[in-house]
């Protein structure tokens, strides 16, 4: 155990807690890829992508990072996404 009375992350759990941090901004970067060059922006919601930003912007606060790597994560995770969801309900709202 840590001095913090915590156990350490085994190396699995060290890989699976970058896994928001990569996927998040992955997935919601491709979304804002497809708005920008797909014709129609019909199937994409504004009231769905405004809820995820939402959700990130609460995500931003729930934690208290104990180290920088966890910061860097959280931030690419829950911040880097809660901007790209604006800009995608922008460009929807904009190319709609």
């Amino acid at each position: 155990m840590s001095p913090s009375g915590m156990q350490k992350p085994t190396g699995l759990q060290k890989v699976v807690t970058w896994f928001p941090a990569i996927i998040l901004p992955t997935a919601t970067g491709h979304q804002l890829w497809l708005v920008l060059t797909k014709d129609s922006v019909e199937a994409v919601s504004v009231w769905t992508w405004g809820l995820f930003f939402l959700a990130n912007l609460g995500a931003i606060w729930l934690g208290s990072p104990r180290s920088t790597q966890e910061r860097l994560q959280k931030h690419l995770a829950f911040t880097l996404t809660a901007v790209l969801d604006v800009v995608i309900i922008g460009a929807v709202l904009v190319r709609g």
